[in-house]
């Protein structure tokens, strides 16, 4: 239930690498399956009532997938632990990919669609990569000491599930945390015990001075994560933002990934070949992209805002912006500006909603977002313009509006109504003037000819 978080505490989280923990994922549905382990351990003596333990972990398992929303990461943990049960059960050996690819083949067979869910393709790359690569990085360094031997081998799951989801990661989110591998280490043991806590709470609230101490224990816990991870989020280059995959360059990092790895594990020098080669390709392809950009012609782009509007001037990686709500914004352009290679924007306020003349790449632009034009004055001639755009939900005249502004193109944003819109169009074709609607096609981007 996260509705009552804070958006800054989400970033913090999100920037961190922890956003994981804010989800119902695999990692709760295995302290679940824990706590009933643990709390189920005198069934153990017999086989009969063995056979009620496991039944009994199974149904607690997906009572708690269905009571949290079956998301594609809990099915496919309750899914494994259910058969890990079932192993136990019969005294086979569970056979780890076999489990995990049996859950998979399951849960498309119910739903086919999960296969382009995020969820089921991170959770499972997650686990993945973790049984994989866990193993071969903990073996990379022998650690004596046992405090600093759980510690190696947390940073090594992390590192592990890191490389296995950052593709997907970076695909879908653009971000790349740099201290994931600080965050982990402290906050997956601090939300396990926060469950524990949770379940301890729920179990003797009825206790006296007990229910108040882990009451008190459980919220300082929750304060300290919360701490925690704002502190990283404000440590130095705490995130790599802005970074644009597409869908060619998702596989080529995971051809990279499969073909480093079998150079690594089966020393397979071609192998490597390949990989290096296919890693140069990777770089040519982004450096190719920043040429087109710096090469490329100047724009006019005009985003679909709900609220405000936004207009951005881009001059090569150069972003300029004419706003009056830079927040939604900036979501608005940020896949635009990302695919383009383009700098964040310099910010040019445009609060007070004033009428803007503006030239730009030789066009001119006029921007109408007030009632008032020209403050009801009249002028001899009308000013010729390339482009006006409407915004603001600006109520006018188009005669009356023609008499100051004559448009070769007007650009109507998403602040005005269907009705509006069409009343618009049907004035401006009378007048053979090009209207552009915003409505249903997320942005005006007018590129300009050199």
């Amino acid at each position: 239930y996260k509705d009552a978080l804070t958006q800054d505490l989400q970033n913090n989280f999100s920037a961190s690498g922890t956003m994981h923990v804010l989800a119902v994922s695999g990692l709760h549905v295995g302290v679940i399956f824990l706590v009933f382990n643990f709390l189920l351990s005198f069934l153990d003596k017999k086989e009969k009532t063995k056979i009620i333990k496991i039944g009994l972990i199974i149904f607690s398992l997906w009572f708690y997938a269905f009571i949290t929303g079956l998301s594609p990461s809990v099915i496919r943990s309750a899914a494994m632990l259910s058969l890990v049960s079932f192993a136990t059960l019969l005294k086979r050996k569970p056979q780890t990919y076999n489990t995990i690819f049996v859950a998979a083949f399951c849960m498309l067979v119910y739903n086919p669609y999960f296969l382009f869910d995020v969820g089921f393709q991170l959770s499972y790359m997650a686990v993945l990569s973790i049984i994989y690569f866990q193993p071969k990085f903990y073996a990379l360094l022998y650690v004596k000491n046992r405090f600093l031997n759980i510690i190696w081998s947390s940073l090594t799951v992390s590192f592990a599930a890191q490389l296995g989801t950052t593709p997907i990661g970076l695909f879908y989110f653009h971000q790349f945390s740099n201290y994931f591998w600080l965050a982990n280490l402290i906050v997956v043991p601090a939300a396990s015990l926060i469950i524990y806590s949770a379940i301890a709470l729920l179990v003797l609230h009825w206790i006296p001075f007990l229910n108040t101490f882990i009451a008190i224990l459980l919220t300082w816990i929750v304060k300290g994560v919360n701490a925690f991870v704002e502190l990283i989020h404000q440590l130095p280059y705490s995130v790599t933002n802005c970074i644009w995959l597409e869908k060619y360059h998702l596989l080529l990092l995971f051809t990279i990934m499969v073909t480093f790895s079998l150079a690594l594990v089966y020393r397979k020098y071609g192998m490597l070949i390949i990989a290096l080669i296919l890693s140069l390709s990777h770089l040519c392809s982004n450096l190719l992209c920043h040429y087109q950009t710096i090469t490329s012609n100047d724009k006019i782009v005009v985003a679909a805002m709900q609220k405000g509007y936004g207009i951005s001037f881009v001059k090569q990686q150069k972003c300029f912006l004419l706003t009056n709500n830079d927040k939604d914004e900036k979501r608005a352009m940020d896949y635009f500006r990302m695919k383009n290679k383009i700098t964040s924007p310099v910010l040019l306020n445009n609060r007070n909603n004033k009428n803007s003349f503006i030239s730009f790449g030789g066009k001119s632009i006029f921007i109408l977002s007030e009632n008032k034009v020209f403050n009801g004055k009249d002028i001899e001639k009308p000013i010729n313009v390339d482009y006006m755009i409407l915004t603001n939900n600006t109520y006018f005249s188009m005669p009356q509006l023609l008499r100051f502004v004559v448009p070769k193109q007007i650009i109507v944003d998403l602040s005005y109504h269907q009705k509006a819109i069409e009343r618009i169009k049907k004035e401006c074709e009378s007048m053979k003037i090009d209207c552009f609607s915003i409505s249903g096609k997320g942005a005006f981007i007018a590129e300009l000819k050199r």
